[in-house]
């Protein structure tokens, strides 16, 4: 089985300017395919998951779960657009 390595980062939106937050997590960052990872963001008005494997692969939830099915390295991004 080939691994799966998750980076996740988190982009936070205010009047046009990139910031870097704090406190979001996955329930795991490496394992074997298929992957099953629940992220968690802190609290915001507004959420806009990327996963990081595929234009579809998105989410609004606060705390989404994905599962990555195919071997290989993501970055996960969360854009907050308080």
């Amino acid at each position: 089985m080939k691994k799966i390595s998750i980076y996740i980062l988190t982009i936070f939106f205010l009047f046009g300017a990139n910031y870097t937050v704090s406190g979001q997590t996955a329930s795991t960052t490496a394992g074997c395919a298929e992957l099953k990872v629940d992220f968690t963001a802190p609290d915001a008005t507004s959420y806009f998951w990327r996963f990081g494997d595929g234009a579809a692969s998105v989410s609004t939830l606060q705390n989404p779960e994905h599962s990555y099915v195919q071997p290989g390295t993501y970055t996960a991004q969360l854009f907050d657009q308080e």
